[in-house]
């Protein structure tokens, strides 16, 4: 099963944070082996609409906060020299 992976720009995205977001996902999503999804951290301003609509592209999904969860984390358990440990 694939991962997803969230691709990005900065908080209060203008419109090359939002596009190269979105070329950026696709772009991975042609060439990766994971799960590419564009997302964007603020509200999409006028230019940015305007440029989405004239493209007819969507905007990316809005997520509150890219902090990792513990769930996120990868951690290895270390398995003991002796069983009595």
């Amino acid at each position: 099963m694939k991962d997803t992976v969230y691709i990005t720009g900065h908080r209060n995205p203008d419109s090359d944070s939002i596009c190269a977001a979105l070329a950026y996902a696709e772009y991975k999503n042609k060439t990766g082996s994971e799960n590419y999804v564009p997302v964007r951290l603020g509200e999409i301003n006028r230019e940015t609409y305007f440029i989405l609509a004239y493209f007819g592209v969507d905007a990316p999904q809005y997520i509150e906060n890219v902090r990792l969860q513990v769930s996120d984390l990868n951690i290895d358990k270390i398995a003991p020299i002796a069983s009595d440990i």
